[in-house]
Order: C-alpha cells, then sequence, then structure tokens
C-alpha cells in the first residue's frame, strides 16, 4: 500500500496503527461524561491508560471498574478488552463479514501475519472458526454462570455483572477500622499502603 510517494506501509505497520487507533477511539469515548459515574468525567491520563491496559490485556487500572465508570464505561472498556483478546485485525475482519464485504488479497495478507497463519489459503475460515469459537466460550461461561448470579442479583445486574459498590464500601470502612487501631497515624500511613486498583498491602508487621 503505498502512501506518501513511493513509501510502502507494511502489514506490521498496518496492525500497529490499528491497534493505535482502536486505544485513541476507546480514549475518546471514556472520555465522554457518560463514561463515568463522577461529574465532569474522567481525565485524559487516566483515560488513555484504562484503554491501552484494555486493548493490550494487561488488567492493569487506576480508576475502580466498578465505582468510578458507569454502565456506558464498563461496555466501552469491555468490547476493547474484547478486540484487544481476538485482535484488532481479526475483529475489523469480523465486522467486514458482518457486512457482507469480500476480504482482498491485501487484507488476507495482514490477516496472516497478525495471527501467525502458515499460509494465505483458508485465512478466511480460520478467522471465523476463532471468532466463533471465542464468542460460543464466552456464552457457555455466561450461562454456566447466570444460575449463580441471577437469584442473588436479579436479571439485569446478573447477566451484566452484580455491582459490588456495597463490597467495596464495605471493604474501606474496615480498612479505615483496621488503621486506627494499628497506626499511630490514620493519615499518614505506615503500616498499610493502598494500590489503588489492585488492593491492599501490609508494609511491616508491628513488633509489638
Amino acid at each position: 500500500m503505498r502512501i506518501w510517494g513511493n513509501h510502502r506501509i507494511t502489514t506490521f505497520q498496518i496492525i500497529a496503527l490499528g491497534f493505535i487507533l482502536i486505544i485513541l477511539v476507546g480514549t475518546l469515548l471514556l472520555m465522554l461524561p457518560i463514561s463515568s459515574k463522577q461529574p465532569g468525567g474522567a481525565c485524559f491520563s487516566d483515560c488513555l491508560f484504562t484503554a491501552t491496559s484494555a486493548v493490550c490485556v494487561t488488567g492493569l487500572v487506576v480508576r475502580d471498574t466498578v465505582s468510578h465508570w458507569s454502565e456506558f464505561g464498563q461496555a466501552v472498556i469491555l468490547l476493547l478488552i474484547q478486540i484487544g483478546g481476538m485482535g484488532v485485525v481479526t475483529a475489523a475482519l469480523t465486522l467486514a463479514f458482518i457486512s457482507g464485504r469480500r476480504i482482498g488479497l491485501m487484507q488476507r495478507s495482514v490477516m496472516q501475519e497478525a495471527i501467525s497463519a502458515p499460509q494465505v489459503g483458508g485465512i478466511v475460515k480460520l478467522t471465523r472458526f476463532i471468532v466463533l469459537t471465542s464468542l460460543s466460550i464466552e456464552l457457555i461461561g455466561a450461562l454456566l454462570l447466570m444460575p449463580v448470579f441471577i437469584p442473588e442479583f436479579g436479571w439485569g445486574q446478573g447477566i451484566w455483572g452484580a455491582s459490588w459498590e456495597n463490597n467495596v464500601a464495605s471493604l474501606r470502612v474496615f480498612m479505615a477500622t483496621l488503621r486506627k487501631k494499628l497506626e499511630a497515624s490514620p493519615d499518614a500511613s505506615m503500616l498499610i499502603q493502598t494500590h489503588v486498583g489492585i488492593g491492599y498491602r501490609m508494609l511491616r508487621i508491628m513488633d509489638n
């Protein structure tokens, strides 16, 4: 593919640009006020980190997913994880399948590089198999978990995912009480360290 003069863009560059584009789109969507439960939405750096972590499927966060992001924001993060897990090129070709567009030789070549297929022949069938298998496994897992969550949280929260805000709040109250008992100054914690998005860590054990 030619873009400027005689410069050619390689398949690896196409894949990298695809990841960058998805991350930027995800960042912009997370910056929308509707994506956050907090007034004014989230800042650019937090949204960029969250989108990058979701697309790269690292699981790192700077904001608690349940308490900070709205259902729309959680859906955006879930979609980014789905795209990152299957691969940007695989997701793009899936949209092409759905829309009924013809998959050209260049797209097949890019797909071959993306999934390290041994040959271009049969790449469309292989991609379709990967997508259907991934979605089937996720659907089966969701169906197996529904009987556990729906009776306790109802249909909406049981299917989408129960809101753990009450549990998070209870944990914070417990940790605050524990700090008051253990720390000389709870506001300047020396024993219990908070890792945002991860949890708590005991720095050292008291001698007495």
